[in-house]
């Protein structure tokens, strides 16, 4: 068992981690005024916020194949 949590480590919520690959594209090579790197919480609400300040090219780049970050893609048992 987890100390901070009632479900074995091995419990199949631990291991509905999701994976999905980054998708296959060429790359950008424009410009861009903010360019936040890493698709996570913080990255989420800073482009949102920029857009609505009339910040119109914003980029988020992020290495996984959607948003969300480390919280998002690494699972951290009892810590949910």
């Amino acid at each position: 068992m987890n100390s901070t949590s009632s479900q074995p480590a091995s419990s199949p919520a631990c291991s509905m981690t999701p994976t999905r690959p980054a998708p296959k594209r060429a790359p950008l090579h424009d410009e861009v005024t903010v360019a936040l790197i890493g698709g996570g919480f913080a990255s989420l609400i800073t482009g949102a916020r920029l857009k609505q300040a009339g910040v119109d090219d914003v980029r988020i780049i992020e290495g996984g194949g959607d948003v969300g970050g480390a919280w998002y893609w690494n699972r951290y048992p009892g810590a949910m």
